[in-house]
Parts: C-alpha cells; structure tokens; sequence
C-alpha cells in the first residue's frame, strides 16, 4: 500500500482515551471546531463531562477501568454501536513523575512504565480491531520525550516511552496492509503544540513525531558527548514534563 485511506476530519469519529490533561483539552475542542465526532474514554468521568457539556453536540463520554481489556472492548464497542466505525484513536497514557531511580519504591497504583505500556497495548489493540476490520484508520500513542531523550530522574517515563515507540512501530509494520498508520509522538512542549502535532500527523501518517523538533537533534547529539556533559546539559535545558492538570 502506497499511501493509507484519507480520513477527513470533518466526518470523522475520533477516540480521546486515558488521561485528561491540557493536551486533551485542546485537541477535543479543535476536533469538535473541525465537525468530528469525539469520543472521551476515561476513568476522569466527572471532568470529561464538564468538557462535554461546555462544547455540546458532538463530543461523548465513557467510563474506563484504563488497565481492563473488556473495559477497552467494551469502549470500542459502545463507539461502533452509536456511529459503526473508529476513525482515529489518541491515546495518552499516565506518566510516572520525575524521580529518583534508587528511591523509587515501585508501590502498587503508582503509575511506572510498565502502567504506561499496558494501557497504551490494550486501547491500541481494542481500537486498531475495529479500524483493521474497516479498512482504514490511524492511531497516536502519545509519550514523552524522554523515550528518546535521556535525563536525570527520568527512568521510568523513559524507559515506558520507549517500548510505547517499539509497539508503535511493530504494529504500524503489521497493519499496513490493512490500511491503517500508527504514529508515536514523543512530546516535551506545550500542551497546544502537542495537540497540534497530532492533527498535522493526519495528512501525513509518520511513524514518529518528536514536539520539540530540536529534540530530535539533541537525541542524536548526546549519544556522542561525554556522560557529565549530557548531565549537565539535561539539567540546564531540559526540564521533567509531567501531565498538566485540568483546571
């Protein structure tokens, strides 16, 4: 397949799944401007209804157990009940906060990379079913920048980051022929800038996206730079990007 089925945003049915954050904000209001039907699945019930209700018409919200397949399968199904397709599907995951490697006691409920593995595994598998079944489709597992870009303090999201890159890219080789992209996009910049980024990977469908594009370089720099060097340089131009918080 030389290029993957158009998706125009205008008449799509788009899935927002996982944490509500700013990012989220943002591009479900820009969706719904666009005429693209939204869809919320999320355990933040009480504030994707508050973003529901102030948009109106058009935008729907449903409860997930985030780390459930049959809540993941009963998501997609829900959507295919009411419209009889997924278009596209964004996916955003918890991150685990900045922190000390040794002081992390890996307590249970505390979101760590494998949390952020698994439930980017299970919404990617329950939505690409559907758009494989469709003949089109195209999925962005959002992940931060730290999958690429190493840092002090930034194991866990680095290490979760970078399997969610792997995935992506395993499963955007297996659903080629049937029409549907995956894109990862790794992300360290403001919430309107993400959201962007992922509306500009509808015409062109890369593998990978990386918000800040200076980010890319710097990946690749680093490798060739002395340890304290790249310390020293993280501390000063880089700083931990956790999830902002609606407010």
């Amino acid at each position: 397949m030389g290029r993957y089925p158009r998706i125009p945003l205008d008449d799509a049915i788009v899935v927002l799944a996982g944490v509500l954050d700013g990012t989220t904000r943002i591009l479900v209001e820009e969706l719904h401007e666009l005429g693209a039907i939204v869809w919320l699945g999320t355990d933040d019930v009480a504030q994707a209804s508050i973003i529901a209700d102030d948009l109106g018409p058009g935008v729907f919200v449903h409860e997930l157990d985030l780390v459930s397949s049959h809540s993941w399968a009963g998501f997609r199904d829900r959507v295919l009940d009411v419209h009889d397709r997924i278009d596209a599907a964004v996916l955003n995951p918890p991150v685990p906060p900045p922190g000390s490697f040794l002081d992390d006691a890996g307590e249970a409920g505390q979101p760590g990379s494998d949390h952020m593995v698994r439930i980017t595994t299970l919404a990617m598998r329950a939505m690409a079913r559907a758009m494989a079944r469709a003949g089109r489709g195209h999925v962005v597992a959002l992940a931060p920048v730290s999958g690429i870009s190493a840092a002090p303090g930034q194991a866990a999201s680095g290490a979760g980051a970078a399997a969610i890159v792997a995935l992506c890219r395993s499963v955007r080789l297996e659903l080629l022929a049937a029409g549907v992209s995956v894109t990862a996009l790794l992300s360290g910049s403001a919430p309107g800038e993400v959201a962007h980024a992922v509306l500009r990977s509808w015409e062109s469908r890369p593998a990978q996206l990386v918000v800040p594009r200076y980010m890319w370089a710097w990946a690749l720099v680093q490798r060739i730079l002395p340890d304290p060097l790249v310390i020293a340089i993280a501390r000063r131009w880089t700083t931990p990007q956790p999830q902002d918080v609606l407010v």
